[in-house]
């Protein structure tokens, strides 16, 4: 890798981990991998915490689930908490360290596709994207499915040149690592397999190392997983409107969303403007060429035939994505979908800048290499902002977690009127108000038992009128025999959020 491919890499780095605060960015599913990590690194055991509660000073998982997310991400996380010791913000710092190995996989096989300039220009174009800065500060897996889809590439062109055991090995394995690395990554084991029929085809004889052949029993794990997602329509998360996943009703206007996330120019999309429009130019400009020259495609180079294999998967991929009830790109919990699908864009102008004449390719490379900055600066920042601005439930939990912070280390129990996970992740016992309502002698037991030394509690106040004045959220409010003191309020948006410590609780319960 030659100085100006590392200098770009790391200001691209750098900018990202300046620009982009640590925090969850699809709040969630984060959790949970980094819940299902939790359990890895403590227990030895793949599942994603419900319920837990100290028991002799160790904070024990009591109820576990088997979540619907792929294996590899949580067991990468636990495996950096057993190399550092466990801190919940490893999920962030194993993406952050990713960001240059993807960016460095990207510019690996944008040489073999468009040489030097053509791979800085890609590059670029790919990596000043403020979606890719998300991900790679966030605590999800988007960042290794696309190291390992770009490790795959890559692997797949370094066996089509030279097709032997040693080569089909590596690629065989990397696939079995993507196919677990996303949901749909699994689509990836067809180019794989076609990739190995090509090599046999131009090696004369049939290369079958003992990884290839015990290959498909490592896919085992992740065939298991889907079958039990498709059987459980409890994780498919349906709106109340919707009775399948998947539907030609959606299509339409998946597609606008689709367009309007492309080509947005507001700057609050997570989206690359210059690398769309670019890069469905070079696009265009791929498939005619391929088109015009189909009768010569035994000229394809392997970089050129291993991309378009991919590609056509990633395409796949999104097109699935365009009949999901839930696929509207523009959604900022649905963008990272299109991170794949980014890859192929800027490899298509990687090419296209490799296609050029030698006295015009320099002057190209130069174009998209400042076209993107430029537009990363003037779009992608202000994108990166907004993003950063509406993700009020995050900074919210991140505000809670400091606050807790600042009081006394004691033995303590939490009623949430979120989700309980960020909680358990600090190994403080919580459960969330909704299923605090049927276990009020429970809590009374603990008490009276003083198995806590406090007990806090987390309400929303929403405004009665324009004049001021709040009321309690009906969701939020607790049995009668529970004595709160509130303790601090703080308003978010519109609404009043209150932290209180239960006092007493009363032998007698009423309902409100």
């Amino acid at each position: 890798m030659h100085a100006p491919a590392i200098w770009l890499i790391l200001s691209l780095t750098i900018v990202a981990g300046l620009t982009v605060p640590y925090s969850y960015k699809v709040l969630y599913d984060e959790a949970v991998l980094q819940s299902t990590a939790f359990n890895l690194h403590f227990f030895r055991e793949f599942g994603t915490v419900f319920r837990g509660y100290e028991v002799e000073g160790v904070f024990r998982p009591l109820t576990v689930y088997l979540d619907k997310r792929p294996f590899f991400f949580p067991f990468a996380v636990s495996l950096v908490h057993d190399l550092t010791g466990y801190r919940s913000i490893n999920a962030n710092l194993l993406n952050t360290v990713l960001l240059p190995v993807v960016l460095g996989l990207f510019y690996w096989v944008g040489v073999a596709l468009g040489g030097r300039r053509g791979a800085l220009a890609g590059t670029a174009c790919f990596g000043a994207s403020a979606l890719l800065a998300q991900n790679a500060n966030g605590a999800g897996m988007e960042m290794l499915n696309l190291a390992m889809l770009l490790l795959t590439v890559g692997l797949a062109v370094a066996y089509l040149r030279r097709p032997d055991e040693r080569g089909l090995a590596a690629m065989v394995l990397s696939c079995v690592l993507l196919a677990q690395s996303r949901y749909e990554s699994v689509l990836y084991v067809v180019p794989v397999a076609v990739v190995v029929l090509i090599g046999w085809r131009r090696a004369g004889r049939v290369i079958l190392p003992v990884s290839a052949i015990v290959a498909p029993l490592l896919l085992v794990p992740a065939a298991l997983q889907h079958t039990y997602l498709s059987g459980t329509p409890l994780l498919w998360e349906l709106r109340e409107d919707v009775s399948a996943r998947f539907g030609w009703e959606h299509l339409g206007n998946n597609l606008q969303h689709a367009v309007s996330y492309f080509l947005d120019l507001t700057g609050k999309r997570l989206n690359a403007i210059w690398l769309s429009c670019a890069g469905f130019i070079a696009l265009t400009w791929a498939l005619w060429s391929l088109i015009r020259g189909w009768r010569k495609r035994s000229r394809a180079s392997e970089a050129e035939l291993a991309v378009f294999l991919f590609g056509l998967t990633v395409a796949a991929n999104l097109g699935l994505l365009m009949l999901y009830f839930w696929g509207q790109l523009d959604d900022p919990i649905v963008s990272r979908l299109a991170l794949p699908f980014h890859v192929v864009l800027g490899f298509a102008i990687a090419w296209a800048v490799g296609s050029m004449p030698l006295n015009w390719k320099s002057l190209f490379a130069r174009c998209f290499l400042m076209g993107a900055l430029i537009t990363y600066l003037g779009f992608g920042l202000r994108a990166t902002a907004h993003h950063n601005s509406i993700n009020q439930l995050a900074a919210e939990m991140s505000w809670e977690e400091s606050w807790v912070a600042q009081r006394a280390d004691v033995p303590r129990f939490i009623i949430t009127n979120k989700t309980a996970l960020n909680w358990m992740l600090l190994r403080v016992p919580t459960l969330a108000i909704e299923l605090m309502r049927g276990r009020m002698e429970r809590l009374k037991y603990h008490w009276d038992q003083q198995t806590f030394r406090e007990v806090l509690v987390f309400q929303y106040y929403r405004p009665v009128a324009a004049e001021g004045g709040f009321v309690l959220d009906p969701r939020d409010r607790l049995d009668d025999s529970i004595i709160l003191e509130p303790l601090h309020e703080r308003q978010i948006g519109g609404r009043l959020l209150r932290v209180s410590r239960v006092i007493e609780i009363r032998e007698k319960t009423e309902s409100r």
